[in-house]
């Protein structure tokens, strides 16, 4: 088992691990998304799709709204597309959470340089590393 797979064995998906149904939603929309060389935002992925999570909204099932998004919105994302990720990159050496971009620029969030971070495929400094490192696993 090489670093990144030890370290990725080691993360506790706190979200993601109670709604298969949506991770595999999530999922499906992003290998579409990749299958046409495009990219989607966290809002066009999100849209439309209800959360089942025991630890989240007393149990009852629940939509993001992609016009106000809550830090825990975010939380609850990035545990979901790290899931997503950790799966991807045991299946194909890949990390496909790389597509899911911001409106804004159409680049990932913090959160996807974060987890690159800290299960250490990126470790040089500066957003000129995390640039090239989304670029290769867009790619």
């Amino acid at each position: 088992m090489n670093e990144v797979n030890r370290r990725l064995a080691e993360i506790e998906w706190y979200y993601a691990n109670n709604d298969p149904h949506a991770r595999k939603e999530l999922f499906n929309r992003i290998v579409e998304t990749a299958r046409r060389q495009q990219l989607i935002s966290y809002s066009n992925l999100v849209n439309g799709v209800t959360f089942h999570l025991p630890n989240v909204n007393g149990g009852q099932p629940f939509v993001i709204d992609p016009k106000d998004w809550s830090d825990l919105n975010r939380a609850i994302i990035g545990d979901f597309l790290g899931h997503i990720s950790a799966e991807s990159y045991e299946r194909a050496g890949i990390f496909v959470s790389a597509i899911v971009v911001t409106k804004a620029d159409g680049t990932p969030g913090p959160g996807f340089t974060n987890f690159m971070r800290d299960i250490g495929v990126l470790s040089a400094p500066g957003e000129t590393a995390a640039l090239e490192c989304w670029v290769r696993e867009v790619e």
